[in-house]
């Protein structure tokens, strides 16, 4: 059975996540869904997201990124993850 792309994680997705996690109002959207921020921070650390959430977390850190104007090139500068 071949691996539908659009369920990875991808550097990218990766990369906004870590940007958006550093906007307290992005953590508390993430909140206010179940989704605390010590959770977040993991899934930064691990560099993945479950599967059950990945298209869910991805819409949310792209409407962050086209909200706050982040650029596919800005993002790029986030690959330093801690």
């Amino acid at each position: 059975m071949p691996r539908i792309r659009s369920l990875r994680w991808s550097g990218r997705s990766q990369d906004l996540l870590v940007l958006a996690a550093a906007d307290p109002e992005f953590l508390s959207e993430m909140g206010r869904r179940g989704m605390p921020a010590s959770q977040i921070q993991l899934w930064i650390r691990e560099r993945d997201v479950p599967i059950t959430y990945r298209s869910e977390v991805r819409g949310l850190v792209e409407d962050w990124a086209y909200a706050h104007s982040v650029t596919a090139e800005a993002a790029g500068r986030g690959r330093h993850t801690p």
